[in-house]
């Protein structure tokens, strides 16, 4: 294991693009810090359901009602399977996410950096209007 960790960190610190290194539902930060990059031109996200994480590291996500319910279509998905929830939820419909699908090079999801921040702006722009 050590030998791909430190694999990743060079591939990541000394690589010339942006990149993002995304730990999901970690149990805390001891078990992923080793796999933290040093450094490099890129960001790390950690999700987790701990509540022990250094001070000025974590944003606390509150739990959303309903209020706020959207409905997302992806990329793959009928839209009118989409309109049928929103309107049977009163949901409204969102916007358009991409899972893993990226697009042609004219489209908003022309490399996986661009994929996320997409489906980020899409996802804000929903819980604010």
């Amino acid at each position: 294991m050590l030998g791909m960790r430190n694999a990743i960190g060079v591939l990541l610190a000394g690589g010339q693009g942006e990149w993002l290194l995304i730990f999901d539902n970690a149990p805390g930060l001891g078990p992923v810090r080793r796999f933290l990059p040093p450094a490099g031109n890129g960001r790390v996200l950690i999700t987790s359901q701990s509540a022990v994480w250094p001070l000025g590291q974590a944003v606390e996500v509150p739990v959303l009602g309903t209020e706020v319910a959207a409905v997302f279509l992806e990329n793959v998905t009928d839209p009118r399977l989409v309109e049928q929830v929103a309107r049977e939820t009163g949901a409204k419909v969102g916007g358009t996410l991409y899972s893993d699908a990226l697009t042609d090079d004219k489209g908003d999801a022309t490399t996986y950096i661009d994929l996320i921040r997409h489906n980020l702006r899409q996802l804000a722009s929903a819980l604010v209007s």
